[in-house]
């Protein structure tokens, strides 16, 4: 579920328990959850973190509301001249661009 405001876009999505072989604490909240496309052609890419994130290797995106989580910002790195955004393959394997963001909701 993608939920945007003024002040950003929130994605969430229910906790994954034992029947989705998962063992997730927590409901996944990621704030902000997108870059915007400035140039209004393709539309804002979504992170939408991993399908299960009761792994021992990503509980970092296992938390509570109440606690400041992983999101977009996180995997930004800059180095004062350039910017990008990190991909690791266990923490974050990538962005969505889609007209449809629920079809690909992992």
């Amino acid at each position: 579920n993608l939920t945007c405001s003024s002040e950003g876009c929130v994605f969430s999505r229910v906790r994954r328990g034992a029947e989705e072989y998962c063992n997730e604490t927590n409901p996944t909240r990621i704030f902000p959850a997108t870059f915007e496309d400035l140039s209004s052609t393709l539309g804002a890419a979504v992170m939408m973190g991993p399908y299960c994130k009761g792994s021992a290797l990503i509980t970092d995106w296992d938390t509570s509301a109440s606690v400041v989580g992983l999101s977009a910002e996180s995997f930004v790195v800059n180095n004062g001249n350039e910017e990008a955004v990190q991909f690791d393959g266990v923490l974050n394997d990538g962005l969505y661009i889609s007209d449809d963001i629920e079809a690909h909701s992992p």
